[in-house]
């Protein structure tokens, strides 16, 4: 199952680089986003991985615990950005998962991870724009060609 998503997310860091062989160095760009999801996003994933970080009464298991990283790569990722910055070729890495109940009492998972991507440089501008800010956040695989 590959992962999609549609919420409001936090732009918490922003790493711009420079990446390649000396003569064609291309930008490239490291995000860090953070967001509460509904825990059925958990079966991207693992299928077991909600049963294991909620007991049968709904509330987290190990409320002590630090979150589940997890180690994975998403290859291949189309990322929208306040349905204005729209960016292909994205992996998404470095995935946290924190089980929680949200402020009604109801189950959610504080989700943090890394994109990582090559904007243009009129694109990285934009983005900079959104740093430490709510943004509406949109994940899918990427169309594949036909």
């Amino acid at each position: 199952m590959s992962l999609e998503l549609e919420t409001h997310a936090t732009l918490n860091s922003l790493n711009l680089r420079k990446e390649g062989p000396d003569s064609n160095k291309v930008l490239a760009v490291d995000m860090k986003l953070d967001m509460q999801v509904d825990p059925g996003i958990l079966a991207c994933f693992n299928p077991t991985l909600r049963d294991f970080l909620f007991n049968g009464a709904g509330n987290p298991r190990f409320p002590n615990m630090e979150p589940v990283t997890w180690k994975g790569e998403m290859l291949n990722m189309e990322l929208r950005i306040d349905r204005s910055l729209k960016f292909r070729d994205v992996t998404l890495k470095k995935f946290s998962l924190q089980p929680m109940l949200d402020k009604n009492g109801d189950q959610c998972i504080a989700l943090a991870f890394q994109a990582s991507f090559k904007p243009a440089g009129t694109e990285a501008a934009a983005l900079s724009e959104c740093l430490q800010e709510s943004i509406q956040l949109e994940i899918e695989p990427q169309p594949s060609l036909i």
